[in-house]
C-alpha cells in the first residue's frame, strides 16, 4: 500500500508543476488558483481513497464505490 500511495504522490508532485510550466511555454496560462469546486472535489476523491485504502483490505465493492465517486465528479464538472 505505502509504495502505490508513494508514487502516487511523486507523480503528482511532478505533474501539477509540470503542467503549469508546459502550459506557460505553449502559451495558455495555468494557474494553481483553482476554484472553491476543483478543491471540493479533490478533497472528498482524496478523504475517499484514504478511506478505501485504510483498512489495507480490498473487496471489488470498494473500486465500484472509487469509480462511482470519480464518475459523480466528472459529471457534476460536466454539468456545472
Amino acid at each position: 500500500m505505502g509504495v502505490a500511495i508513494g508514487s502516487s504522490i511523486q507523480i503528482a508532485i511532478f505533474a501539477i508543476p509540470f503542467a503549469v510550466i508546459t502550459g506557460w511555454v505553449v502559451g495558455r496560462p495555468f494557474s494553481l488558483d483553482f476554484d472553491p469546486f476543483a478543491v471540493l472535489a479533490l478533497v472528498v476523491a482524496v478523504l475517499h481513497a484514504n478511506f478505501v485504502t485504510a483498512g489495507a483490505s480490498s473487496h471489488w465493492l470498494m473500486g465500484v464505490e472509487l469509480i462511482a465517486t470519480y464518475v459523480l465528479i466528472a459529471t457534476a464538472l460536466v454539468f456545472r
